[in-house]
């Protein structure tokens, strides 16, 4: 079945399982790390419930130092972030 928020979107729509679905699952696990947001957050404006279409929204606006979980004890240089993104 999968978990809302870390399912692949072509598992979603098909039904079917393959090695690119567990790696959508850990990109999500490491997005959420970087930003320190949960997959779906219903908390969040309409803009920023789910965490992939609001990642898309910041990185093509360039905006990755905007996604970064303030929390983080050390904050990644420009080309770090930018090879995560880009």
């Amino acid at each position: 079945m999968g978990t809302f928020g870390y399912v692949a979107p072509e598992y979603a729509s098909t039904g079917m399982l393959n090695e690119r679905s567990d790696v959508y699952s850990f990109g999500i696990l490491i997005m959420e790390m970087i930003t320190g947001r949960n997959p779906v957050d219903y908390s969040r404006p309409p803009g920023e419930v789910n965490l992939v279409d609001w990642l898309k929204t910041m990185v093509s606006s360039r905006n990755a130092d905007g996604v970064l979980d303030p929390k983080l004890p050390e904050r990644p240089s420009s080309r770090a972030l930018k090879r995560v993104f880009w």
